[in-house]
């Protein structure tokens, strides 16, 4: 019996590279989105493999149905893949209360709900894969809001990892660097994201995370050069401030 795996922000182009990847591995797919009809785009794509869409808005607050979905049409939940998002593009003092609290419903309030629903279904041996960022742990000025999101996210991920121990459940945050999607297109905010440095094949992004989750690890940083940045910054964090600030300012003319 083939493996169930729940995707939101299915038909984003993370999404749809996860998607694609976890079918050509055998999974049964419940793919989670907010449109009907690139759900049924994406499902026809996947025509070959076991798939069922569900609508998925984070505002609406519809996890309870997503699980029942899934277990439905496939009796069981073996991998929820967290990965809908938006971003925010906006220095501190220009971003707004409304649009900051959007930004937690859908990074931080949604995944934390969906996954408290499908724990309550999920057997040992199950994985909870959160698509978070590196900005959670690697700041950049002016997306402060999206990395404040994805740092909730992953630190009470992480707590929640060691919560499941005994059930043998393992939980996998993936913290993304610049991947080619429409992500920048539809970010909130004023600004624009300068061009630091390439932006990577989501289809191999989809292939680190598959490999990640059969390894069981805990943390996967993709690509894994950004660790290097990690280390810079730690070394030298006032250079590394001025340079990212540089950046913005040039893009943006600020």
């Amino acid at each position: 019996m083939s493996k169930v795996c729940i995707i939101t922000g299915a038909t984003g182009g993370i999404g749809r590279a996860l998607s694609l990847k976890f079918a050509e591995e055998g999974f049964s797919l419940l793919l989670c989105g907010r449109s009907k009809e690139k759900l049924r785009l994406l499902e026809r794509e996947l025509g070959w493999a076991k798939v069922e869409v569900c609508i998925y808005d984070a505002l609406k607050r519809n996890e309870v149905e997503v699980v029942r979905k899934a277990l439905n049409s496939f009796g069981k939940i073996d991998v929820l893949i967290n990965g809908a998002g938006v971003g925010i593009y906006e220095g501190f003092e220009d971003m707004s209360e409304e649009d900051l609290r959007y930004v937690f419903e859908v990074n931080f309030f949604s995944p934390f709900r969906l996954t408290k629903e499908a724990l309550r279904h999920m057997k040992n041996g199950g994985t909870i894969i959160n698509i978070s960022s590196i900005t959670a742990r690697l700041p950049v000025p002016f997306m402060g809001g999206y990395g404040a999101s994805k740092s909730a996210l992953s630190s009470i991920m992480e707590s929640l990892r060691a919560e499941l121990v005994e059930r043998d459940i393992n939980v996998l945050n993936v913290e993304a660097g610049r991947i080619k999607t429409e992500f920048t297109e539809r970010t909130l905010g004023s600004l624009r994201h300068p061009p630091l440095g390439r932006r990577e094949d989501p289809s191999l992004f989809a292939k680190a995370v598959y490999d990640a989750y059969l390894k069981r690890k805990r943390v996967l940083v993709w690509p894994f050069r950004y660790n290097l940045f990690v280390v810079l910054r730690a070394l030298f964090p006032n250079l590394y401030d001025r340079k990212l600030y540089e950046a913005w300012k040039r893009e943006n003319e600020l």
